[in-house]
């Protein structure tokens, strides 16, 4: 196989090669190997008989038919958050046990010295259905 450094060389003239940099099309890019062809499309869509017809229109047909956004958006989480923090001392405190909901987010030495001070959490929720839960374990 050749390697040329000008795609047109490279698409004109030869059955196969190697393009060395970028190649820009001014129309849509049909190819076909193994008795199958596909078109890429300047929208981002591919029309092939793999797909039995544009890749869209396949994947619209395997969602579509299955979940409704009504379904997705009251059983998917949407988004998360954490809640206010709480804060405690470690050293001579009590500290935090292993509790549901909460996440550890810091740790620090308030006076330099060779001991945490103190340990912050907040609460882990999520939001399904327009609703913030609690999250319990991981």
């Amino acid at each position: 196989m050749e390697t040329v450094g000008c795609a047109k060389n490279a698409l004109d003239k030869h059955t196969g090669g190697t393009v060395n940099g970028g190649v820009t099309l001014g129309q849509n890019l049909t190819i076909s190997w193994g008795g199958r062809t596909a078109t890429y499309q300047e929208n981002g869509d591919i029309h092939g008989p793999f797909w039995g017809g544009h890749l869209s229109g396949w994947v619209d047909n395997r969602v579509n038919g299955r979940a409704t956004w009504d379904y997705v958006n009251s059983t998917f989480v949407k988004d998360i958050r954490l809640g206010h923090m709480q804060e405690i001392q470690i050293w001579r405190g009590t500290g935090y046990r292993d509790e549901p909901h909460y996440v550890i987010t810091g740790v620090y030495n308030g006076n330099v010295d060779a001991y945490v001070d103190c340990v912050q959490r907040r609460i882990l929720q999520k939001n399904v259905n327009g609703n913030w839960i609690n999250v319990w374990f991981m």
